[in-house]
């Protein structure tokens, strides 16, 4: 068995500090996993597919990473999952959200990014390293 955390929309590993990375059998991913998935069904199949998931797995996971962690137990019967302070569905995500996702593709987040880059707010600062077209 193994474990795959997963962390939230523009996290990195560092979302996870100790004594996440102290467990024998975690492995903390980063996002963006150099995928051209464009949907959470299809990021799950990738990741089922990459890390050879199997039923017996457990995949931890915040925020979008939730939401993928109960995707990949829907296309894999019986794996475990462990949410944390994370939505089941995209209804669920922040209401001030929301209303941007029809305009994702007009927003200049390169310039969106960087603009985070400045602050030391550590959500911030991991949203900053994300890949823009991930984000996207």
């Amino acid at each position: 068995m193994k474990t795959l955390i997963l962390p939230g929309m523009g996290a990195t590993h560092q979302m996870y500090p100790e004594p996440w990375g102290s467990f024998s059998d975690a492995e903390i991913l980063d996002w963006p996993l150099n995928d051209e998935s464009k949907t959470i069904p299809e990021l799950a199949a990738s990741l089922i597919e990459k890390y050879k998931i199997t039923s017996s797995d457990r995949i931890i996971g915040s925020c979008l990473g939730g939401m993928v962690a109960c995707e990949i137990s829907n296309q894999i019967t019986f794996c475990q999952v462990v949410l944390i302070g994370s939505a089941l569905h995209p209804d669920e995500i922040q209401s001030i959200l929301r209303p941007l996702h029809p305009a994702i593709n007009l927003l200049p987040l390169k310039l969106i990014h960087r603009l985070a880059s400045y602050f030391s707010y550590l959500p911030l600062a991991l949203f900053a390293k994300t890949d823009p077209e991930f984000t996207r």
